[in-house]
């Protein structure tokens, strides 16, 4: 596979679990800011105040992917990068994302006519800044990352958020309304930004015409295409709820958005950071396949339980978190969540599609699924929220059969070297899932502790009875092997 240069088998596989330890352990913590974050905001705050909040950053938040251009993942994939091509990699992403930060000034009076709410105009000028902060992060993270300094990245991924939580809780009790989830954005960044700085130990010189250059662009171009779909999919169902119910309910979507992006932004996205420069660095075809395995296995046996759970326990896992008031979010996140178990099976292709440099491969096969993923909400735009958050996760679903039967076989990789895993990792979290919500829905009839013990009841029937099987039981004794191998390494 193209991308790195070759490196022993062995030590790839020790040094990404070590890696992958070390980014969960760091992110348990950042799972804790963020879920103290949803928790206590929300009891201060109202479903309207996110609503507005949410209204921009639906519609501006691609402007991050733009000030990125993905040239931080054409430095971490490239086999080699000159100290030179990634500084003018970083004045790069400082041009565009200068540049995106003044059309999000421009475009603020316009997005507020879009909604015809006053308060949003002022949140989108508010929020310009934060696309420019984040391009100027951006080829410090990739510099820790090439040189894999997870500790490092850890402790950014852990502090600045929790910073950006005790601004907007400090402005909450002093008052403020949406104002203090427009701060915690804003200080989140800027802490990422200084932290990255001071951490990276990298700092780029003066921009200078160089040979090599072409390269990372056009590698960014073909990966910011595919987050531009990835984004435009995953988002206009809350510009749809935004356009169709008003900012109340869709802050109310919002909750349930957040909480079941949380696996996602916690786990899957930071191990990427491990995941993409290790499979860059092997080039036997065999010990590829292996390690991909692995990675899926790793995927869904967590990231998809953490879904499963989230589908099952929604209703009480909502009442008892965010208060009675948030109820209505409840069935929107389990539909969500149920989407997010195939996120998490598809996110070990993509992490292939990246470290082997064929991204336009996969943006082909994107191309189509995150059309037809936006067809699907807009055709469930008069059926409510609850409604598009199933035509969200079927368009997951489908995007997930398309990669797996048709893009992977095209990118060397036949499906018969990784269906196994697939499949049968899948059927045990989806038991899980069904299991954990039966018992949940019977219990919440009578309360909602009750509904949340019999829930994890279920889970843990659903996970005895997977267990039981041979091959699930292999996996996860392979899973346990190179984590010990690791800690004893």
């Amino acid at each position: 596979m193209s991308g790195g240069g070759p490196v022993a088998a062995e030590r790839v596989g020790t040094v990404a679990v070590r890696g992958g330890l070390v980014t969960v352990g760091g992110q348990a913590g950042r799972v804790l800011v963020q879920l103290v974050s949803v928790v206590v905001l929300s009891r201060l705050l109202s479903p309207g105040d996110f609503g507005l909040v949410a209204m921009v950053t639906a519609l501006v938040g691609l402007a991050a992917l733009l000030g990125d251009f993905g040239l931080s993942l054409a430095a971490i994939q490239a086999t080699e990068a000159t100290h030179q091509q990634r500084t003018n990699l970083f004045w790069l992403n400082a041009a565009i994302g200068a540049a995106t930060s003044l059309v999000v000034l421009a475009v603020s009076p316009l997005i507020q006519a879009f909604y015809g709410v006053e308060e949003v105009g002022g949140i989108a000028r508010a929020l310009a800044v934060t696309f420019l902060l984040s391009a100027l992060s951006a080829q410090f993270r990739a510099e820790a990352t090439r040189r894999l300094r997870f500790t490092a990245l850890a402790v950014v991924d852990l502090v600045a958020p929790a910073l950006g939580l005790v601004a907007a809780v400090v402005l909450a009790l002093a008052g403020a309304g949406f104002e203090a989830l427009v701060a915690q954005q804003i200080a989140v960044v800027a802490a990422q930004l200084v932290l990255l700085v001071v951490l990276a130990s990298w700092s780029p010189g003066l921009p200078r015409r160089t040979p090599g250059m072409a390269g990372f662009l056009r590698f960014g171009r073909d990966n910011l295409l595919l987050q531009v779909l990835t984004y435009a999919s995953s988002n206009v169902d809350a510009v749809v709820v935004g356009v169709a119910n008003g900012p109340a309910v869709l802050g109310t979507y919002n909750r349930a958005v957040q909480l079941f992006r949380l696996p996602v932004q916690q786990l899957a996205a930071p191990l990427t950071r491990v995941a993409l420069p290790m499979l860059a660095r092997v080039t036997d075809h065999d010990t590829y396949v292996r390690y991909l395995n692995h990675a899926q296995r790793y995927l869904v046996y967590t990231l998809g339980t953490a879904f499963a759970l989230t589908a099952g326990l929604a209703a009480p896992v909502v009442a008892l978190l965010l208060g009675p008031q948030w109820r209505d979010a409840a069935p929107i996140l389990t539909a969500l969540a149920v989407g997010g178990i195939f996120q998490a099976l598809s996110y070990a292709y993509y992490w292939h599609f990246l470290a082997s440099a064929q991204t336009a491969l996969q943006l082909r096969f994107s191309v189509v699924s995150r059309v037809l993923t936006v067809v699907l909400i807009l055709a469930a735009s008069g059926a409510g929220p609850v409604a598009i958050a199933w035509a969200s996760s079927l368009g997951l679903l489908v995007n997930c059969v398309l990669l797996t039967c048709l893009a992977l076989p095209r990118s060397g990789v036949a499906v018969r070297e990784v269906a196994g895993t697939a499949l049968r990792a899948s059927i045990a979290v989806l038991a899980v899932a069904a299991l954990s919500w039966l018992g949940a829905t019977l219990g919440d009839r009578i309360d909602v502790a009750v509904g949340l013990l019999l829930g994890l009841g279920g889970a843990a029937v659903a996970a005895a009875a997977s267990a039981a099987a041979r091959p699930v039981r292999r996996d996860l004794a392979l899973l346990l092997t190179l984590t010990r191998k690791v800690r004893s390494a």
